[in-house]
């Protein structure tokens, strides 16, 4: 389990510039943690212990400004693995603060895949892997015309709305073209690999051995991603020349370790084309840059019951296209049926807005809007210095009435 963190401190790392004797210090913001879960481990591998767990680590990932504080992570038991990472500013009480990890890493797919290539190198040659992308979303333009009708007039805050909701699924897709793109590649590299191959000589093999382990020495100093450097395997002794260049390739373009990755989407279009409707009238907490189900624990009910629904369509769908048998299929969709917590169709609350709140959470979101004001009059009125005096006067008296 990864989870993807922003780190509000920032870390700093050497890059070698144009004077190799003298490295640039470059500071990254993007962070990790990663976890190893067991079958039959329990709740307790979840939540401790206390600042380090996994269920920590969800809420720091989760934490985005538009609606909540920073997290801490007590990262002290890695103080060595970001050292041998090259990081020179680790602090010395071991507690990190972080916000949503969203906000720079738009590409999880790279990292999942990644992860899965070590676990991968344990298995059976016959076994099979399918990445399943989660989009909350998966939205049919169809649905969004207002954005192309001239007489539409958005207000700000629409607008707001609007780019709020794109940019995650922007980013996912983003990525998805990516692992389209490696797929494409690696089928070039063997192409490429299988035409020089018969024009590889004796002395091919030792010159080809050579190249790679000058790549090996210049990668151990760059910094890694993952928490602890992968230890890479040096090619057999008996490797043929072939192989060899094939590893040249996959180092050069950046494919090392990587393989053809199957990848399939889990996605409310699988309930919305069952029900005739779009996937904007089947979610519930959408409004408010989608932040609206953060209100309402009846609004998070309602989706988390679309996305069990989603799921289980797509397994009857799409998982016997995976290898699974018809009586598999049918089997596992008995049981998440068995075992599914609430309906849908009983929880759903599809295309609710503020006025469909409770009016508890109604006054929590005034709290909210009172706090974020007075943040506005404290922290960016007090610029007024820099204004021209009327609109300096203006800010003042904005200032006044929030206060």
């Amino acid at each position: 389990m990864h989870f993807a963190l922003t780190g509000l401190q920032g870390l700093t790392f050497p890059v070698v510039g144009a004077r190799t004797d003298t490295p640039v210090t470059a500071t990254t913001w993007a962070d990790w943690k990663r976890f190893v879960l067991e079958p039959g481990g329990g709740p307790g591998q979840l939540v401790e212990p206390a600042g380090q767990a996994p269920v920590d680590a969800a809420m720091a990932s989760a934490a985005n400004p538009g609606g909540f504080a920073p997290r801490m992570l007590d990262r002290s038991a890695e103080r060595e693995a970001y050292e041998e990472r090259g990081v020179s500013n680790f602090p010395d009480s071991g507690a990190l603060w972080y916000t949503d990890g969203g906000l720079l890493q738009t590409q999880p797919l790279g990292r999942v895949m990644g992860a899965a290539n070590l676990l991968d190198r344990d298995l059976p040659d016959d076994a099979r892997r399918v990445v399943l992308m989660i989009d909350t979303h998966s939205e049919d333009p169809s649905s969004a015309t207002s954005w192309s009708d001239p007489d539409f007039r958005p207000t700000w805050l629409e607008g707001v709305s609007r780019a709020l909701a794109i940019l995650p699924a922007q980013s996912l897709y983003d990525d998805l073209r990516r692992v389209e793109k490696a797929n494409t590649r690696i089928g070039w590299t063997l192409q490429l690999v299988d035409a020089l191959e018969d024009h590889l000589d004796e002395g091919a093999a030792p010159a080809l051995r050579d190249v790679l382990k000058e790549i090996a020495a210049a990668r151990a100093g760059f910094r890694g991603d993952e928490p602890q450097r992968e230890l890479d395997r040096d090619p057999a002794e008996s490797a043929s020349a072939r192989e060899l260049l094939e590893r040249c390739v996959r180092e050069i373009a950046g494919l090392r370790g990587k393989e053809p990755v199957a990848i399939d989407v889990i996605s409310p279009l699988v309930v919305a084309e069952r029900k005739g409707k779009d996937v904007k009238q089947l979610l519930a907490g959408e409004f408010m840059g989608d932040f609206g189900g953060f209100l309402s624990w009846e609004l998070r009910d309602s989706d988390f019951a679309l996305g069990y629904e989603s799921t289980i369509g797509w397994i009857a769908e799409a998982l016997g296209e995976l290898g699974p048998d018809a009586d598999q299929v049918e089997r596992t969709v008995a049981a998440m049926e068995a075992r599914e917590l609430r309906s849908w169709e009983d929880a759903q609350r599809g295309q609710a807005g503020l006025g469909d709140l409770p009016l508890r959470d109604r006054a929590r979101l005034a709290a909210m809007a009172i706090g974020a004001s007075h943040m506005f009059a404290a922290r960016v009125l007090p610029l007024d210095r820099a204004l021209p005096g009327p609109v300096r006067s203006a800010a003042r008296w904005v200032r006044g009435r929030l206060r």
